[in-house]
């Protein structure tokens, strides 16, 4: 996915609403960010938000479109 931060600033938060941090190192501009999900496919009984273990989420400047 392609992201274009104006001011910066993309932040995360976790499942408890904590703040993750912001992910946005080199300041304002165009950003990728891939999303890594594993735990799903060990429990399909269950719901998704229940299943889901692990998260991944790379984040990497990249140019403008």
């Amino acid at each position: 996915m392609r992201f274009h931060s104006p001011t910066g600033v993309l932040e995360f938060f976790g499942d408890g609403g904590d703040l993750l941090g912001d992910v946005t190192a080199a300041g304002a501009g165009s950003y990728r960010i891939r999303a890594y999900v594993r735990g799903v496919e060990r429990a399909p009984d269950l719901d998704k938000a229940e299943a889901i273990r692990e998260v991944l989420i790379v984040v990497f400047p990249t140019a403008p479109r």
